[in-house]
């Protein structure tokens, strides 16, 4: 028995160390071109949609852009209608769940935290003035073609988002 456990133990620490060497960084390290996250992303109209009022589903109808890039030690991401990329969103942020500003645009008193609870998913909290105003969860597929975003206010959970991204090569 006791050499089973030792065996068993043995494989997985060997596990774990082949995954810690071959997956990208997440919680609270730098950025890292590897990460599936970053690339440039275009909205799937057809696969994408929002609760209306009365509780039905709700399709986009304007094509939008998302792009992740690395910037120094954390990420930028920038999103766009694109019919109209110059009034383009775009904010600086780690994913080390601390407070970083503005990610709806400066000037609305909102402040976002990220965390990775692994590679290839990310979770974001956007506090106004201090309260919780909007969450959002992004995944990213295992072949990493496709992202999908989920958001939803914290007062509102069942008029959620879901946004359905594919990669731009």
């Amino acid at each position: 028995m006791r050499k089973q456990t030792l065996g068993i133990g043995l494989i997985a620490v060997a596990l774990l160390m082949a995954i810690s060497c071959e997956t990208p960084r997440i919680l609270g390290q730098d950025a890292d071109s590897r990460d599936p996250f970053i690339g440039t992303w275009k909205l799937n109209l057809a696969k994408s949609s929002s609760v209306g009022p009365d509780g039905s589903l709700v399709h986009p109808t304007r094509p939008a852009t998302r792009i992740v890039a690395v910037e120094g030690d954390g990420y930028r991401m920038t999103t766009f209608d694109d019919a109209n990329p110059t009034a383009a969103r775009s904010y600086f942020f780690r994913s080390d769940g601390k407070e970083y500003p503005d990610p709806h645009g400066p000037g609305r008193g909102e402040v976002a935290n990220h965390w990775r609870p692994t590679p290839y998913v990310m979770m974001r909290l956007v506090k106004t003035n201090g309260k919780p105003t909007e969450w959002v969860t992004y995944a990213v597929s295992a072949d990493g073609n496709v992202l999908i975003t989920t958001e939803w206010e914290p007062a509102t959970p069942e008029k959620h988002m879901i946004q359905f991204y594919e990669r731009q090569k």
